[in-house]
């Protein structure tokens, strides 16, 4: 991997910082206080291509690679991060479920309208469905070579200013991520309102709205993928999404550095300018070396997305660590600003209000660590938890259960195995254990399953607490 950006990429990412320092920074401030952002604003970043950074050059996009937008996405965010979430939102999860997911028909009309401006959402969360997006209810009933969607979503970036919306529905009445499927839903499709423009703490200028699905319907080729597919649909174009939140928290910190910086270089304090002290030089060096880290997580991510290659991981890793170092480095720009940076009158306030959401959106942090955790399980354990990876093993003579977790029907089902008789049970205790039916109701989302009369987790667990589906047995230690 070289770290050397190409002159393709230098020349891009220059023409974005001279965009943004002419164009976005001076009414950066404003478009803040009043919650809003100019439609000649918007005109000037589809004129400059923004909406189409990463569309092919055949559908009228420019076909930039992500590290390209990546850097495109961070000179934006340092100038003003709601601008930038318009953009990433439209460059990312609104637009990738059609390319990836979409028919060539849908592809071939939306796509080039996509590129030249017209603006996509992507609609997952409600209100009681946020991290947990398998507990979505918004319902998509078949009617004929229609679907009717009824429902809510709730946090839309870009709910008011989009011509398109990526929605994810269910079967009605059905549970779990099997039943949820994607759609392209119109903004001029009747039934579809958008309820409410949220007031939020930060990202004023970009609209999170509130859009009400009342027997939305939907054409069967606007289906993204297959049935059952949306999970499928969301969590790749999550993937996508969470490398440009990344870029976004490393534009904020940087300008957060930045302007710690000049501020430090012209307030006196003690006599002397206020970066020449020893405690706010340490500042500095952590803020850098925190958001130096993040950075590179966040190029290899893009890097492996580049090359075709899984990415899952790196891509919650970067953006883990990216939005996490930017708060940290948010939160000591206003220490270094001192009662003025808790003021409207600098611009530290306003980043330290806008990277804050940048550890809830497109993930949270939370759920960023249950990404990572699984990939490390399942890399480091030959398996996820639960199908046999990653330390426990049968001791001499314990032999494992002919059926293992992998074919389980259902992972929340309590299974009792035949016991393997014990050819020479050694005495007392393990010769009462081996005589009985040994049962081993591990779950199927333990370890491992393992079975025989020697098996001391078998017989002596199963006596002491009989399992439940609702009571799981305690998990055996590995010896």
């Amino acid at each position: 991997m070289d770290f050397t950006f190409s002159e393709q990429q230098t020349m891009f990412r220059d023409m974005v910082r001279d965009f943004a320092a002419r164009e976005i920074a001076p009414i950066a401030a404003q478009m803040d206080r009043e919650a809003d952002m100019p439609e000649a604003l918007i005109q000037k970043l589809r004129e400059g291509g923004f909406f189409g950074l990463t569309f092919p050059e055949a559908l009228g996009g420019l076909g930039v690679d992500t590290t390209t937008y990546g850097l495109v996405v961070e000179e934006l965010s340092a100038a003003s991060a709601g601008v930038a979430v318009m953009i990433c939102v439209h460059n990312s999860v609104g637009s990738y479920p059609i390319a990836m997911f979409g028919s060539d028909e849908l592809k071939a009309r939306v796509l080039p309208r996509m590129a030249a401006g017209e603006i996509a959402a992507f609609c997952v969360s409600e209100a009681g469905a946020g991290s947990d997006a398998a507990a979505l209810t918004t319902a998509a009933a078949r009617d004929g070579d229609h679907y009717v969607l009824t429902g809510s979503k709730m946090w839309v970036t870009n709910g008011s200013r989009a011509r398109y919306y990526v929605v994810l529905a269910r079967t009605p009445g059905s549970v779990g991520h099997d039943s949820v499927h994607a759609f392209l839903v119109e903004r001029d499709a009747p039934g579809l309102c958008v309820a409410k423009k949220e007031d939020k703490m930060g990202l004023r200028c970009s609209d999170t709205c509130v859009i009400e699905l009342d027997a939305v319907p939907v054409p069967a080729a606007n289906l993204l993928g297959r049935e059952g597919d949306g999970f499928k649909v969301a969590m790749k174009a999550l993937d996508g999404g969470r490398i440009g939140i990344a870029f976004q928290a490393l534009g904020i910190g940087r300008a957060c550095l930045e302007a710690s910086v000049r501020y430090a270089g012209q307030r006196i304090a003690f006599g002397e300018k206020l970066w020449h002290i020893p405690t706010v030089r340490d500042k500095f060096a952590d803020m850098a070396a925190r958001l130096h880290a993040a950075r590179l997580t966040a190029l290899h991510a893009a890097w492996l997305k580049d090359q075709g290659r899984p990415h899952t991981k790196e891509a919650a890793i970067a953006k883990l660590l990216a939005t996490e170092a930017a708060g940290h480095v948010a939160d000591e720009a206003i220490q270094i600003h001192g009662g003025f940076g808790y003021t409207k009158d600098y611009d530290v306030e306003r980043y330290y209000r806008d990277v804050r959401v940048t550890r809830i959106y497109e993930g949270t942090s939370e759920i960023q660590r249950l990404v990572i955790a699984r990939s490390v399980i399942k890399e480091l354990g030959s398996g996820e938890p639960g199908e046999g990876g990653g330390g426990v093993q049968p001791r001499r003579g314990e032999q494992p259960c002919s059926r293992n977790s992998r074919n389980s029907p259902s992972r929340a089902t309590w299974w009792t195995w035949p016991s393997v008789s014990s050819s020479a049970p050694r005495s007392g205790r393990s010769s009462r254990r081996s005589s009985r039916t040994s049962s081993c109701r591990r779950s199927a989302c333990c370890w491992a399953a393992w079975t025989s009369a020697t098996c001391s987790w078998c017989s002596s667990r199963a006596r002491r607490r009989r399992p439940t589906a609702a009571s799981p047995p305690p998990r055996p230690q590995a010896r």
